[in-house]
């Protein structure tokens, strides 16, 4: 009998593990934050649209950028390592959404 109730709880815990396993999205599946967002949620916070879209509408690469947001974390901007090279691909290449804030056509 304890042989059975052993296994049976075992294939529980396994069925359970799968349930939760496949129930929550894995990081890596789970969608990176919309360019225009992360830029409001990081960047505006701090500094004025216009300040940021100057900026944008230079066309500044991603070592100036890069420069940027390391001194944004200098300053106390909470930013993290995802969101940081997130931030980066989105002004170094400006999305449709980041271009639309800034009243700038692709």
């Amino acid at each position: 009998m304890k042989r059975k109730t052993s296994r049976s709880l075992t294939i529980l815990s396994v069925i359970f593990l799968l349930q939760f396993t496949f129930a929550l999205p894995s990081p890596a599946v789970a969608a990176a934050p919309a360019c225009g967002e992360l830029v409001k949620s990081k960047c505006t916070t701090c500094h004025y649209e216009t300040r940021i879209c100057q900026k944008v509408k230079k066309r500044k690469g991603k070592g100036s950028w890069k420069r940027t947001i390391t001194s944004m974390i200098r300053h106390d901007a909470v930013i993290g390592k995802a969101e940081q090279k997130r931030l980066l691909t989105c002004l170094s290449k400006p999305d449709s959404e980041v271009l639309e804030l800034c009243g700038m056509k692709k």
